[in-house]
């Protein structure tokens, strides 16, 4: 049987390099790292002993002889002018699945649009596949896995300071995700928060407390609702450094990610403050809720760099295509169409930390319903 070739897009990057590095593990599948930068791309490639080809994301002629026998494509990369969807069109037309990983809500509805194109090519299109979006609204959706009825959710996503693997045009798409106001559903639909922070001892790699910030929600979560009943999911958002967290929300705030030169002189500074701290990214989830009639709270947390936990995702996701476990045709996000159980059984295989811990309360009566 000839092995499902996967064409890499932003193949050479941090995120594109790490879901190279990790392919490389895999004999069933030919991977092709690909982007502008022939000579980048050619210098992981014989690294990595692997393929690679020269690709502009906005152009059509070069995406579509960039895409010539491909199965899949997994997409590291946007432009940030206008996230133009002209890949993924592209692979519907010749008739290969897609996914990428981005955390940018406007870029992940566009694709999403594609949903009757992609029923009519019968490929699948999964957007927001990386880490938050990704990983975070999977392990939400799993909870049905476990709760009869779900009460709340806290979300807590904590980055190390240690910035040194960020590249400009990362904090360039961060600067887009934090333009959109922190929100949380209350059940029937999501608000504005009140917009108050808090202290919270998180553990993990970190030491000490740290203060979180209610955050965005991405295009995962607002849907979230539809796949599991809720009276509360809030999810908040913090850095191991305070100063490193402040200085990054103002300097957003007043256009330094706007621009990748204006992004490369704010990450000089969050770099400087980060040095010699933390490179790991933690999440930690704890959902109350009932399961056989007794209150249950469990706890899910992990944590690995982020570069990595973003990587692992569109990995198993391919995978998962590849053996035709994935089937559905059409435009989605990843909760929407990932087995969750699958997925973490391949999740926990990987070199994260990770572990889950449940605690029973007391049998419930109608009062507590």
């Amino acid at each position: 049987m000839e092995k499902k070739q996967v064409l890499i897009v932003g193949g050479y990057g941090s995120i594109g390099s790490t879901i190279s590095s990790l392919l490389s593990e895999n004999s069933d599948l030919f991977f092709i790292v690909a982007g502008r930068n022939s000579e980048k791309a050619k210098a992981l490639a014989k690294k990595l002993e692997c393929g690679f080809r020269t690709i502009d994301i906005a152009q059509e002629e070069s995406i579509g002889k960039a895409l010539e026998n491909i199965d899949i494509v997994i997409c590291c990369y946007l432009d940030s002018n206008n996230f133009n969807t002209i890949l993924p069109e592209k692979a519907i037309e010749l008739g290969i699945h897609y996914i990428d990983v981005s955390g940018i809500n406007e870029y992940n509805e566009k694709v999403m649009t594609l949903n009757n194109k992609a029923l009519r090519g019968d490929v699948t299109l999964i957007t927001g596949l990386g880490l938050y979006p990704g990983i975070v609204g999977l392990l939400l959706a799993d909870n049905k896995n476990y709760f009869n009825k779900i009460g709340s959710v806290e979300i807590y996503f904590t980055v190390g300071a240690n910035m040194d693997d960020l590249s400009p045009l990362s904090l360039h798409d961060i600067g887009y995700m934090m333009d959109r106001a922190p929100m949380q559903w209350n059940g029937r639909k999501w608000a504005k928060t009140n917009g108050k922070g808090k202290n919270e001892y998180i553990g993990g790699p970190f030491s000490k407390k740290i203060f979180f910030y209610p955050s965005m929600i991405t295009s995962d979560l607002l849907k979230i609702p539809k796949i599991i009943n809720s009276n509360k999911i809030v999810m908040w958002s913090g850095s191991e450094s305070f100063l490193q967290g402040m200085v990054l929300f103002f300097g957003i705030k007043r256009g330094y990610a706007k621009s990748i030169e204006k992004a490369k002189k704010l990450l000089k500074l969050l770099r400087f403050i980060g040095r010699n701290k933390n490179k790991n990214c933690l999440i930690k989830i704890i959902t109350t809720g009932s399961r056989d009639n007794v209150k249950h709270e469990r706890i899910v947390e992990f944590y690995a760099t982020e570069e990595f936990l973003t990587a692992i995702a569109p990995l198993i996701v391919c995978e998962q295509i590849a053996n035709g476990e994935i089937k559905q045709s059409g435009a989605f996000t990843a909760p929407e169409v990932v087995n969750t159980q699958k997925f973490f059984d391949s999740f926990k295989k990987q070199n994260v930390n990770y572990q889950v811990s449940t605690k029973r309360f007391k049998i419930l009566s109608r009062s507590d319903y």
